[in-house]
């Protein structure tokens, strides 16, 4: 089993930095693609040593611009939808009401024109507002996650790496609608052990 992970950034003895994108069971080679160049290829790890990333948050914003380098209107529309998805979600969890987030779900999924015209007429002061509701949003979910004595940094950690697992060579795999889905070297991440006992 490599010690190495997906999106692990590392740093090769010769070729210099890169990003792990892909482990094979039982190997001690993993795959790197390399920032200084525009290849990549299987190294063994002795030849590689651990880079630690400035932040979780960065690494998932690493993430989302190796899936989306150019972000378009149905980018948006789409990425809005899972938010609002993942908001039902908990919603559904708690046994509370979820039309509501389900709808805005669908209509920003089926790129309902309305919601479009939206997105596309924001001005600064909107996308000032949506800013300051995002980075709320973020703080308020962790405190809710250290509120219920979770492991958040951990359990984060492990959804992120579970989220670099979906690429397949480095690169992302889209549906039809536009979805990143799973490639098959997806592994769903494992959460039950960061739950606290007071959460349990």
């Amino acid at each position: 089993m490599s010690k190495f992970k997906f999106g692990d950034n590392v740093e090769h003895s010769r070729y210099g930095l890169g990003v792990v994108t892909l482990t094979k069971e039982g190997c001690i080679d993993v795959y790197v693609e390399y920032k200084n160049s525009q290849y990549g290829f299987w190294t063994p790890e002795e030849d590689l040593k651990l880079i630690h990333p400035p932040g979780i948050v960065s690494n998932i914003l690493e993430w989302f611009e190796r899936a989306v380098p150019n972000p378009t209107i149905k980018h948006k529309m789409m990425q809005l939808g899972c938010h609002f998805e993942e908001i039902k979600e908990m919603c559904q969890s708690m046994n509370l009401y979820s039309d509501e987030p389900s709808i805005h779900e669908l209509r920003f999924k089926s790129k309902f024109m309305p919601y479009r015209n939206e997105i596309e007429g924001m001005d600064d002061v909107q996308s000032l507002e949506i800013l300051d509701s995002l980075c709320d949003q973020i703080v308020t979910a962790l405190g809710v996650g250290y509120m219920m004595g979770f492991d958040m940094a951990a359990a984060l950690d492990e959804v992120n790496q579970s989220n670099w697992s979906k690429f397949e060579n480095g690169e992302p795999v889209f549906s039809e609608q536009g979805k990143i889905i799973k490639g098959k070297n997806y592994f769903k991440p494992n959460l039950r052990e960061f739950l606290s006992q007071k959460a349990v």
